[in-house]
This record gives structure tokens, C-alpha cells and sequence, in this order.
């Protein structure tokens, strides 16, 4: 054949090699196939697409129609992708059949879905997230628990304090306030330094991280907040504890 070959390529391809206009360029064979003519032209682009896992980068691809392969070889492991309008589950026992029909000596091999496609390929990232987000969730906890019961023993410690002050003239939001200050104090000392220690970590997790920054900043406005509700929730007791102590029992305490 000497008329040039129609052929798609994708948007890397096009702009490593082809330059801001690649519609109608001529691209020579490559030897990929010999004697499919010498050279192919560029008709369509698409967008680039990740082959192995969403974590990988996309390369420069160009694609061939079927038909125009006059080589046999061409194409040794083909893969075959339907659309279907509606549920595609149902059509693999349709392909298989087809397949029978037109070769019996083949078989259609992984036959699945593009969403568990995608979904495999995302089984360890989405494996790894789960872990840390267990983890992250327990830190949470523990971080609640513990700024809780060192409130309450602050406010055990305090009794007298809390009873001068109450004596003195203190109302109960002052003490109120006194609580959630220490607590707060705590908790946004802890942030400061959970932040910096994230922002100095996150480059060594941007391998895991698929749609989002290493430094993505929903996640440090998010998780702050969360935390900071977290302490709220936990200052509530032991501020509601110290605001009702009695200023004379208080004071008669050894």
C-alpha cells in the first residue's frame, strides 16, 4: 500500500513529537510493522490514559487500526474493550460465545469490567489508606482520651484554686474559660507541631496518593478542625466539673 495509514495518538505523543498543530502530519512506519507502508497519518488525539495503575505516568502512545496491520505478528496478545450501554456483566457470556463461534481455538481470558479493572489496580493503595486510616482513627481516640483525663486531673489538682478564685468573686464561664484555654493551649500546641511534622512527611506518601497533592490542603484545613472539635468535646466535662465546685467545701479540703 502506498497511500498513507490513518493513525490516533495521544495528547504526550503529540506534544513530545508533533507540536501545537499534529492533524494531517505524516509520521514514518517506526519499523514496527514492515510492509504496511511507510508512513501514517495522524487523524485523530486522545487523552492520555495510565496503563498499568492510576499511579503510573502517562507515556506517548499511538494506536493503529486493526485492519490496516498487514503484518501477522502486529498485535501477539490482543486486548479486546466493548462499550455496552447498559450493565456489562451480562455481555461476557455474549462475547465468549461469539468468540467460540468465530474461533474455537481461542479463549477470552480476565474477562471483566473496567471498573474492577481500575479497582485492582487500586487494591494496595486502597489497602494502604485503610491501614492508616485505622491508625489515624485510634490517634484520634487516644489523643481524646488523653487530653480528657488530664484535664479532669488538672481540675482534681485545682480544687482549691478553683474554690479561691470562685470565692474571690469568679463566675462560672470564667472558670469555664480558664478550662477550655489550658485545653485548647494544648491541643493547638499539639497541631503546630503534628503540622510541621505532616508537611516535612508528606513528600515520602505522595507515591501512594492518586487525584490528590502531597500537600493537599483540604486535608490540613480538614484534620485540624477535626481535632480541634475532638478537644472541644473533651474539655466539656471536666470544664462543667470545675465550674460547679463548692468555693467553702473547696476551701475546707486538706
Amino acid at each position: 500500500m502506498t497511500a498513507p495509514q490513518a493513525i490516533v495518538v495521544n495528547r504526550s505523543f503529540a506534544a513530545k513529537y508533533l507540536g501545537a498543530a499534529p492533524l494531517g502530519v505524516m509520521v514514518p512506519n517506526l519499523g514496527m510493522c514492515r510492509g504496511s507502508g511507510d508512513r501514517w497519518q495522524v487523524v485523530g488525539v486522545v487523552e492520555d490514559m495510565r496503563q498499568g495503575s492510576v499511579t503510573d505516568t502517562p507515556q506517548a502512545e499511538l494506536f493503529l487500526p486493526f485492519r490496516q496491520i498487514a503484518c501477522t505478528n502486529a498485535v501477539p496478545d490482543p486486548i479486546l474493550i466493548v462499550r455496552s450501554n447498559g450493565d456489562p456483566v451480562p455481555y461476557a457470556s455474549i462475547l465468549r460465545d461469539l468468540v467460540k463461534q468465530e474461533a474455537p481455538t481461542l479463549a477470552l481470558d480476565s474477562v471483566m469490567t473496567m471498573d474492577d479493572r481500575v479497582m485492582t489496580s487500586l487494591a494496595r493503595p486502597r489497602t494502604y489508606a485503610l491501614l492508616l486510616a485505622g491508625f489515624a482513627v485510634f490517634a484520634l481516640t487516644i489523643a481524646g482520651v488523653g487530653l480528657f483525663g488530664v484535664l479532669s486531673y488538672s481540675v482534681a489538682q485545682r480544687t482549691r484554686e478553683i474554690g479561691v478564685r470562685t470565692a474571690l468573686g469568679a463566675q462560672a464561664r470564667d472558670i469555664v474559660r480558664m478550662i477550655f484555654r489550658q485545653g485548647l493551649g494544648i491541643t493547638g500546641l499539639g497541631l503546630v507541631t503534628g503540622l510541621l511534622m505532616s508537611v516535612a512527611a508528606a513528600r515520602s506518601l505522595s507515591t501512594f496518593l492518586f487525584g490528590v497533592t502531597a500537600l493537599d490542603p483540604t486535608s490540613f484545613v480538614v484534620v485540624p478542625l477535626i481535632l480541634t472539635v475532638v478537644a472541644v468535646a473533651a474539655c466539656l466535662v471536666p470544664a462543667r466539673r470545675a465550674a460547679r465546685v463548692d468555693p467553702l467545701q473547696a476551701l475546707r479540703a486538706n
